[in-house]
């Protein structure tokens, strides 16, 4: 009779070291191989589990710790109104065809989403080119709130 006996990461979490036998000439108990195979795919499993849970865990970490860092630079300073009015003066500069100045300060942080999502003169400007999806139009009027909305069909 020979064994194989596995040791590595799981054993030293604490999940035991596992050890197999089976008899030389291919007799092996296959009860016991069929439960060491559940055995170790319900381990597998727990072990998902858990690191789906640490990787959320992660992730709603390292945003909070993004949000603190961000809200201490400088800029976040600045009064929500001056923000506003910079972001104004950027969309004035938005490229034809390219992304939209507005689009790329509601991405940054969170407090440049909400000044940004929520200054309508940021939106009431919007070219209008045959990929324009409606959804994209929808989100528009709806952040240029009563402003007054200029459109610019491009060709293409």
């Amino acid at each position: 009779m020979a064994e194989i006996r596995s040791h590595g990461l799981l054993e030293e979490a604490g999940y035991g070291l596992r050890t197999v036998s089976y008899s030389m000439d291919g007799t092996e108990d296959f009860a016991r191989l069929e439960d060491e195979i559940c055995s170790l795919q319900s381990t597998k499993s727990t072990l998902l589990l858990q690191l789906e849970s640490i990787d959320w865990s992660l992730s709603h970490l390292k945003a909070k710790y993004a949000t603190a860092k961000n809200r201490m630079a400088h800029i976040g300073s600045l009064p929500n109104e001056i923000l506003a009015r910079i972001f104004e003066s950027g969309r004035d500069l938005n490229i034809p065809g390219g992304e939209t100045f507005e689009v790329l300060a509601s991405h940054i942080t969170t407090v440049w989403r909400e000044v940004a999502i929520n200054t309508p003169s940021l939106w009431n400007m919007l070219e209008i080119a045959p990929s324009t999806s409606a959804q994209m139009l929808a989100i528009y009027l709806a952040r240029a709130k009563a402003s007054e909305m200029l459109e610019d069909f491009a060709n293409g």
